[in-house]
């Protein structure tokens, strides 16, 4: 038996023109990183969203996924 479907938690993570900006703000005021527009499993959701924020802001930042909370920290 195989499977044929996939989890909507892995994958299916999009940035597209009108997601692709996230405001935060590291403590030096407000930064906007810019995510690439792409398609992304969640690991490389992550990974594009901690390159964005390190390349904007003063500090490095570093994310973990837990796949039982299903919450990125």
């Amino acid at each position: 038996m195989s499977i044929n479907s996939y989890s909507g938690f892995n994958y299916g993570h999009e940035i597209s023109a009108s997601n692709e900006y996230i405001n935060f703000d590291d403590g030096a005021g407000e930064q906007s990183a810019q995510v690439e527009i792409g398609s992304y499993t969640l690991n490389d959701f992550l990974g594009k969203v901690l390159e964005a924020f390190n390349d904007k802001g003063g500090q490095e930042y570093t994310g973990v996924i837990d796949r039982l909370t299903r919450k990125i920290t």
